[in-house]
């Protein structure tokens, strides 16, 4: 046997089981007015950012939890030239958490951002809503973008 060469044992970690990963993240493309959204209307973000577990639909605008567990939620929203507007967290038909935005004067942005953490079942719904008819210009570019997200923690 040669007492230069080394046997080593490789250690084999077990493979990590991804199937119960939920993740996903939004954004609107672009920017518009409150006119176009109107009263209790669900919030599209029509660009799917992530989506692991594919349980964001960005047609709709709507996440179903693909697995039950304790969820963290959320969404930004950016208030532009006059913009006001009252955003949901709606999970299964019930307000779960809820954000305002007013730009005050002309040419003033602003951003509010919310976080709620709630525990879904399989098969939950989980969206964005107007709650009122809102007012003004809402940003959603470059500079600052309403979003929605979601992951699962446990």
């Amino acid at each position: 046997r040669n007492p230069r060469l080394v046997h080593r044992k490789r250690l084999l970690l077990p493979e990590n089981d991804q199937s119960d990963h939920v993740a996903f993240s939004a954004h609107i493309s672009s920017g518009f007015t409150a006119a176009s959204l109107g009263k209790g209307h669900e919030v599209v973000y029509d660009v799917s950012d992530t989506n692991v577990g594919n349980g964001y639909d960005n047609v709709t605008g709507t996440f179903r939890a693909p697995s039950a567990g304790v969820y963290g939620f959320t969404w930004t929203m950016c208030a532009d030239n006059l913009g006001e507007i009252t955003i949901e967290l709606v999970i299964n038909g019930r307000q779960r958490g809820v954000n305002h935005v007013d730009s005050e004067i002309n040419n003033d942005l602003d951003c509010s951002t919310a976080f709620v953490i709630e525990k879904v079942n399989v098969g939950d719904f989980v969206f964005i809503r107007s709650t009122a008819a809102g007012e003004g210009l809402f940003m959603s570019d470059s500079r600052a973008r309403w979003s929605f997200s979601g992951w699962k923690l446990f």
